[in-house]
């Protein structure tokens, strides 16, 4: 049984790399835009487009939060309320992956869609209650955690929420005021990557605490080859 060892600076720094090159892979994809259309592989560089590569790799970033924190619930050998907690952070980040990669939250819009007004994509209104619902209920887990990691949290989760509602929402009100152009797509660009960003910091955060305060943790992985009599 081989292990391996979990170096949050390394997986960051990769993540971090990637998240540029989806950046700058995004400014190639404006091309095809700026043409006025849609129908060639390019457009799947694009940050905007679903079942994208961007799209994937933000799912990809979802679910390694949720299986960091699963790993921390299942192994942290602090207070049972405690693994519950990270349990249930897992859970939402595992909910929150499954949404990135099959677009759940766009079909609240034909239930909640408004017109006019701040809120013209409907999801984020029910999506924002429960940010708020779920912050509230793990403001006492945040004050009984390590500083560094509360802090990498409420940073992380700052990130995130500000680009999946404020920047979203600020990004839907150019679209139905029919700006599609450079400054639209140039909104939207930021809002992906602050939801990078944001998963980047939760997934650093995650890895440091396992790697400061769960030093028997490790990954094993068989390298053997059963052999038949």
């Amino acid at each position: 049984m081989d292990q391996v060892t979990i170096s949050p600076k390394k997986t960051t720094t990769l993540l971090v790399a990637l998240a540029i090159a989806m950046g700058l892979l995004n400014i190639v994809s404006f091309v095809p835009l700026l043409r006025g259309t849609r129908d060639v592989p390019i457009y799947m560089l694009n940050l905007d487009a679903e079942q994208s590569i961007p799209a994937l790799f933000s799912t990809v970033l979802l679910w390694l939060c949720a299986i960091f924190a699963a790993f921390i619930a299942r192994s942290d050998p602090g207070k049972r309320s405690y693994r519950l907690k990270w349990g249930g952070i897992a859970l939402a980040f595992f909910f929150l992956g499954i949404d990135e990669a099959l677009c759940f939250h766009e079909r609240l819009n034909g239930i909640f869609l408004r017109d006019s007004g701040i809120l013209t994509l409907g999801w984020t209104l029910p999506y924002a209650v429960l940010a708020i619902v779920f912050a509230i209920s793990y403001l006492r887990f945040l004050g009984e955690i390590p500083k560094e990691t509360r802090n990498l949290i409420i940073i992380a989760g700052s990130l995130y929420v500000c680009g999946s509602l404020v920047v979203e929402v600020i990004g839907g009100r150019l679209r139905a005021g029919g700006i599609e152009g450079i400054g639209y797509h140039s909104m939207v660009a930021m809002e992906e990557l602050l939801e990078m960003s944001g998963a980047i910091v939760f997934i650093h955060a995650f890895s440091s605490y396992i790697d400061k305060h769960l030093p028997n943790f490790h990954l094993g992985i068989s390298s053997t080859i059963p052999t038949e009599e």
